[in-house]
């Protein structure tokens, strides 16, 4: 993601997002600390959210709008 390398190679004009989704507030917490370890000066292009809708065990959800409508997290936005 670097420098935006990708772009060229795959002909896009607007930058990726990798959404990143799980269960438990806790994880979301792990996920967001280890992003701010690799990426001391922040990190724009990862986003978090939790949906408990998958469960322990995965089963798919019916549609969930709140993945499109609620906010995501950034590790940027996490004191990073």
């Amino acid at each position: 993601m670097g420098h935006g390398l990708y772009k060229d190679h795959l002909k896009l004009t607007a930058g990726l997002l990798v959404l990143n989704v799980t269960t438990s507030e806790r994880t979301i917490r792990n996920m967001i600390e280890l992003t701010g370890e690799v990426s001391p000066q922040g990190n724009s292009y990862m986003l978090f959210q939790v949906a408990g809708e998958f469960g322990r065990f995965f089963k798919p959800p019916k549609p969930m709008l709140g993945l499109t409508i609620d906010q995501w997290r950034r590790a940027e936005s996490e004191g990073m």
